[in-house]
């Protein structure tokens, strides 16, 4: 999912994204293998002065995580994806 958003994506997206805070057990371990970065968004804090943790995967992950998705599977997450931006616009 994260591959579908090339911008990354903060905690609180993701959770909603993924349908449960499943995710946070998987993102250590690809951390852990430097296959995951994380950061903190620098406009997000400069902004509203918090710290807004954001995840993407590395080029050849993307690649890798789309590989292994089925073209059904694929189409759905693209959808749910739109249907969180449109969410967002409105």
């Amino acid at each position: 999912m994260l591959g579908l958003l090339p911008g990354g994506v903060d905690e609180k997206d993701l959770t909603y994204l993924m349908g449960n805070e499943n995710w946070r057990f998987h993102s250590i371990m690809l951390q852990k293998k430097s296959l995951l970065i994380e950061r903190i968004d620098p406009i997000l804090r400069n902004m509203m002065n918090k710290e807004i943790r954001k995840y993407s995967l590395l080029p050849f992950m993307n690649k890798y995580a789309e590989s292994l998705l089925s073209h059904a599977c694929m189409k759905s997450k693209h959808m749910k994806i739109l249907d969180f931006f449109t969410e967002l616009c409105g």
